[in-house]
């Protein structure tokens, strides 16, 4: 199905239709990622920024963060993810300006 200058309509990865055209528009995402306690240093950074497809999902964030941060790497699948203050899944979806936080266990005594 197209309209004129629309493009195709496709089926989003989470089940929208949207144009091609305005897919390809809206295409990218910033999120902003504080890493707390050692994840700092793992990443390289106390906050970065990932520029991510539009559609992400968290578990996306954490890919990108692993091919460029071995240390990271490592450890994700230690790391608590969460998402305004609260904890997500990996499957959770990212929305522009979403801030992600990297929570590494905590242990004590």
């Amino acid at each position: 199905m197209a309209g004129p200058g629309l493009g195709n309509v496709v089926q989003s990865r989470h089940g929208r239709q949207c144009n091609t055209l305005h897919h390809r528009l809206l295409d990218f995402v910033n999120i902003e990622i504080d890493c707390y306690g050692p994840a700092s240093r793992w990443c390289g950074a106390d906050r970065l920024t990932l520029e991510l497809p539009g559609e992400a999902l968290v578990g996306d964030a954490l890919d990108q963060l692993a091919a460029r941060y071995p240390e990271f790497a490592a450890r994700r699948a230690s790391i608590a993810v969460a998402i305004d203050d609260a904890i997500v899944s990996t499957q959770a979806p990212l929305n522009a300006g979403n801030r992600l936080a990297l929570i590494p266990p905590v242990s004590g005594g």
